[in-house]
């Protein structure tokens, strides 16, 4: 179960319940693919009202808390798009809620 306490939050698919959370290390390795310099770019990339699908796509990726990384890519991958918006934006207000409307 999500603890939203934790910038956690609940993935529900036809295969399984999933958590997502933000950790560092998941920040960190977005600064990396994104080839942000610095935190606050990578938050304007994140909070952006023109965030692309692919991004919303890395970005659950990395914040999906499984056993396998592996797996996480193909969990993401069999999510239709409106899912992945839906989830994208959930966890970007339960994890940054101070910067988002």
């Amino acid at each position: 179960m999500a603890n939203p306490y934790r910038g956690e939050v609940a993935l529900r698919t036809p295969h399984g319940c999933y958590t997502l959370r933000l950790t560092l290390g998941a920040l960190a390795s977005l600064e990396n693919t994104f080839g942000a310099g610095s935190f606050t770019d990578l938050l304007e990339r994140l909070l952006s009202r023109n965030a692309c699908v692919s991004d919303m796509r890395q970005v659950l990726e990395v914040a999906l808390v499984a056993d396998d990384a592996g797996s996480n890519a193909a969990i993401i991958a069999q999510l239709e798009q409106q899912v992945v918006a839906q989830t994208y934006v959930a966890l970007m207000r339960v994890s940054f809620s101070d910067h988002c409307a």
